[in-house]
């Protein structure tokens, strides 16, 4: 399928400078987040299997949990809009956010079945209000002719980021275990809240005239 060709504004705009786009706070909030949860989900899910192996799980059940994981990351995208229409964009990132943190303590409670079970679901919905959320808050901070420059920008960064959890993951179940890689993540998905937050606090958008 081609690709849909630029339309006039994109065309003949004028790109905003990082420095200009960069000024925004929902812009700053949305690549963080996304950036955050993508790499949070992606470490946790890589090191699972790990994990599982190591308290004696057989590749079965390995297997079961990352598939009710998946389902957990894309089944919500049938009602995501719906919620983000109703309950604004900055709350549902924000339940992504507490959802990926519910993940974590449940994998501090317990390494039976059901707790890893729960856990994968849990971060699956987690990565999908996070991500869905962050990507619609992307579509508030960029003209016509800023598009591709915001789109490359946050690819680079959220898909950057969620590279590195994936090399990062399997060296530090080894190096630091299962409970403590997961209490790493705490920091990480703070910081996504707090820029979410301020976000919220201050203007929206930039003016289009800047």
């Amino acid at each position: 399928m081609p690709l849909k060709k630029a339309n006039i504004a994109e065309q003949t705009g004028t790109p905003r400078s990082y420095t200009t786009l960069l000024r925004q706070p929902i812009l700053i909030a949305s690549i963080t987040s996304g950036a955050i949860g993508y790499a949070v989900m992606v470490l946790i899910m890589t090191a699972t299997p790990l994990a599982m192996h190591s308290h004696g799980f057989h590749f079965g059940h390995t297997a079961s949990v990352i598939q009710w994981h998946v389902l957990g990351m894309f089944a919500p995208s049938f009602f995501t809009g719906y919620l983000i229409k109703k309950f604004g964009t900055c709350n549902i990132i924000q339940t992504g956010c507490l959802l990926l943190i519910a993940c974590i303590l449940l994998n501090q409670f317990g390494t039976t079945y059901w707790y890893f079970w729960t856990a994968l679901v849990v971060l699956g919905i987690g990565w999908n209000f996070t991500f869905i959320g962050a990507t619609n808050l992307l579509t508030q901070t960029y003209q016509p002719a800023d598009k591709t420059k915001i789109q490359g920008l946050n690819d680079f960064l959220v898909f950057g980021s969620s590279a590195i959890a994936s090399i990062l993951a399997g060296y530090w179940q080894n190096l630091l275990g299962w409970e403590i890689l997961n209490i790493l993540m705490l920091p990480a998905i703070f910081i996504a809240m707090m820029t979410v937050y301020l976000s919220m606090k201050r203007p929206t958008q930039m003016s289009l005239s800047n």
